[in-house]
């Protein structure tokens, strides 16, 4: 219990400093989660990404070539930042997607919900994806994120 509230404190400390220096709190950031490139069928795991103060998260899948009938998906995991282990958030994996297609999934307090699309959460504070290629062979696919 200590190490949860520690974390916490620290988190208010650097939101203090944030707002005594006159920074914004939060701050729009776009980023690259999987880089375009050709996968064949399994599962990929990004690295985990540290949210402080954004409220919205979303990303975007983009696919290319597919070879056979190759789709991907792609799910937003939180990490437990106590015991380290990543939970799957309900509703946050993106319908599978083959051949150039693009697709998003964003994550916001007070969002319409709609599963695979738009989920009703704040988004977490350590998150990964999970993208997943089934059948087929292999796809061309990328995954960018962006914080708000």
């Amino acid at each position: 219990m200590d190490q949860g509230r520690d974390i916490w404190r620290a988190r208010l400390v650097e939101l203090l400093e944030l707002i005594s220096i006159g920074e914004p709190v939060s701050q729009s950031q776009s980023f690259v989660v999987f880089d375009s490139q050709s996968r064949s069928v399994g599962t990929f795991n990004s690295d985990d990404s540290i949210n402080d103060f954004a409220e919205t998260l979303t990303i975007t899948v983009k696919t290319g070539v597919a070879v056979g009938n190759s789709k991907v998906t792609a799910k937003i995991q939180r990490k437990d930042e106590i015991s380290g282990e990543y939970v799957d958030i309900p509703g946050a994996e993106t319908a599978a997607q083959g051949a150039s297609s693009s697709t998003n999934l964003t994550i916001s307090p007070g969002i319409a919900q709609t599963n695979k699309r738009r989920i009703n959460d704040i988004a977490p504070r350590i998150w990964s994806v999970v993208s997943t290629v089934a059948g087929g062979t292999s796809i061309v696919f990328a995954v960018n994120g962006e914080t708000l």
